[in-house]
């Protein structure tokens, strides 16, 4: 019994602290962690209440299977080096959202670029240009509500789908994220600065769009942007 208790205090201990600090965790890592506990829990207590029924190892081998399982889709939609979704979890969760708007509720999505990236990693290496990469995701992450979707769209590219369609939403994570960087240049004291552009738009459930379609509509806004940029940069003082 002092066994059991023992085996039983770690699993009641863990199931504490997973809900405890639920917050901090993606949804779908927060809900594998308290299925993982389940079966060993249910195993160990048939085997307490009917003797001679060893199934806990059985419910152990359960847990490892749902803990496999959810490395295997990490790995199959998550990002190497930032942690965030791949192109292929992107296009199926913008497919997904295509398909559920409606004309009462819809979605926006946000296109973030790097400004300078290649000059950085031209000037100080591919290693302080991966640095770089993990400063901006931290930079968004810290900008962004812990349910928006955020992918790696390409190499200094980042596409956010919030689940609002309303466009003050957007313009907030706008302000929270130009004040974030700004104060990363001020407080780092790493030899790069970092500079974003950034376009977004609400998603128009009349339009029709496909996902690609919508993809290449957020692509121009960029386009734009930086083409607007560029020209008020040269324009004479």
């Amino acid at each position: 019994m002092i066994h059991i208790i023992y085996c039983y205090s770690l699993l009641i201990c863990s199931m504490y602290y997973v809900y405890k600090y639920r917050e901090r965790l993606e949804k779908r890592h927060y809900y594998s962690m308290l299925v993982f506990i389940l079966p060993i829990t249910v195993g160990a207590t048939i085997q307490i209440l009917f003797f001679g029924w060893a199934v806990a190892w059985s419910g152990m081998a359960v847990s490892l299977l749902i803990i496999y399982f959810n490395i295997q889709d990490r790995s199959l939609t998550t990002d190497y080096l930032t942690g965030l979704f791949n192109r292929r979890q992107l296009d199926n969760y913008l497919r997904i959202k295509i398909k559920g708007s409606t004309e009462i509720k819809s979605f926006s999505a946000m296109l973030i670029d790097l400004d300078g990236f290649k000059k950085i990693n031209d000037t100080y290496g591919h290693d302080v240009g991966d640095e770089a990469i993990k400063d901006a995701v931290y930079i968004i992450k810290c900008s962004l509500g812990k349910d928006d979707f955020v992918a790696r769209y390409g190499g200094d590219e980042f596409f956010i789908i919030f689940d609002s369609g309303d466009k003050d939403i957007l313009e907030a994570a706008v302000a929270r994220l130009k004040i974030n960087v700004d104060k990363f240049n001020r407080d780092t004291e790493k030899e790069y600065k970092l500079s974003f552009a950034i376009c977004y738009d609400v998603y128009d459930y009349n339009s029709s769009m496909k996902s690609d379609e919508f993809f290449k509509h957020i692509d121009a806004l960029m386009y734009s942007n930086k083409v607007g940029k560029q020209e008020t940069q040269e324009m004479p003082q």
